[in-house]
C-alpha cells in the first residue's frame, strides 16, 4: 500500500489550467479528511482534495502518521494525479507521489492514450531474481494508484451500488502491475462533516500481474485476503464517486479509515 501527503501549494491550480477537459464547465471541489486506525489505535491522518470539472479530474492530498505510530515511525507523504474520464474509466495524464520518514522516495509517471509513457522512481527500482517480468503490454490500459480512487459512473448508474462498484481496475504503481477487482457488497448510510448519504461498499480482490515475486509471503497473503472493503460516496452532484471509508485486514490486525470531513466547497 502506498502512503500519501500534501501537494505543493498551487500545484492543483496549475494542474487544472493544463487540462483542456476542464474548460469552462462547472467545477466541483470536494475536501476530505480521514482518520486512519490500526487495531483500534490512531496511526495516521489523510486529507485530500478532489476536483471534478466536465470530463476532467484532479486528486491531491497528504498523509502523516499520528499517535503512537508517529513516535515509532514518523512519516509524511504527498500525492497528486490528474486526467480525464470516459464512461466508467479515469484516464490519467500525470501522477506523482513522494514520502519522507526513516526512508524517503518518490514516483513520477506520465501517461498517453491510457498507457504509461514514462516513469521514474527514487530510489531506482531494482527487481530481484524470481520476479515476474514487467512487459510493455502490462503498461497499456492502466492507471496509477491515486486515479484508482476516482470512480466515474454512467448517469443511469448514479445511486446504484453495482454500477459504482462492479469493475476491475488495472494499476501500475511504478514497480508492480496488478488488478483490483471491486464488487458491490452492501449499501449503508454514511455520515461525516459536510456529508450525510449513501455509501456503496465494495469488496476488493488483489490479483498480481507482474513486477512481483510469486512466492513472497505478503503477495500470497494479499491474494488470499477476502476481507478488504472500500466504501465510495458521491462527489457532490457529479457522476463521480470517491473513497469514503476502507477496511484492510492484515496478519497483524485490521487497518481502517473513515471520513471525518467529506464536504463540497
Amino acid at each position: 500500500m502506498h502512503v500519501f501527503s500534501a501537494i505543493l501549494p498551487g500545484a492543483l491550480g496549475l494542474t487544472l489550467m493544463a487540462l483542456p477537459v476542464f474548460s469552462a464547465q462547472a467545477k466541483t471541489t470536494l475536501e476530505t479528511k480521514y482518520r486512519v486506525r490500526f487495531v483500534g489505535m490512531s496511526v495516521g491522518k489523510l486529507t485530500s482534495t478532489v476536483v471534478v470539472q466536465g470530463k476532467g479530474y484532479a486528486l491531491s492530498g497528504n498523509l502523516k502518521t499520528s499517535g503512537f505510530a508517529r513516535l515509532l515511525s514518523p512519516m509524511t507523504a504527498s500525492f497528486s494525479s490528474y486526467g480525464g474520464m470516459a464512461g466508467k474509466t479515469p484516464y490519467p495524464a500525470k501522477h506523482s507521489l513522494s514520502w519522507r520518514g526513516k526512508k524517503s522516495g518518490s514516483v513520477n509517471m506520465n501517461f498517453a492514450q491510457g498507457a504509461v509513457a514514462s516513469h521514474a522512481s527514487t530510489p531506482a527500482v531494482k527487481y530481484k531474481p524470481g520476479t515476474v517480468p514487467l512487459k510493455k503490454a502490462h503498461l497499456r490500459s492502466v492507471m496509477d494508484p491515486i486515479s484508482a480512487l476516482v470512480f466515474p459512473v454512467k448517469a443511469s448508474d448514479v445511486g446504484k451500488g453495482s454500477g459504482v462498484c462492479n469493475r476491475t481496475v488495472p494499476i501500475f504503481d511504478g514497480k508492480n502491475r496488478f488488478n483490483l477487482t471491486f464488487r458491490h457488497k452492501r449499501t449503508e448510510n454514511g455520515k461525516a462533516r459536510g456529508f450525510k448519504g449513501k455509501v456503496h461498499v465494495c469488496s476488493v480482490r488483489y490479483t498480481p500481474v507482474s513486477g512481483h515475486r510469486p512466492n513472497k509471503k505478503n503477495i500470497r497473503q494479499m491474494q488470499r485476503n477476502r476481507g478488504t472493503e472500500v466504501g465510495f460516496a458521491r462527489v457532490g452532484n457529479t457522476n463521480t464517486y470517491t473513497m469514503f471509508n476502507f477496511k484492510v485486514p492484515t496478519s497483524r490486525g485490521t487497518a481502517r479509515g473513515t471520513a471525518t470531513l467529506f464536504k463540497v466547497k
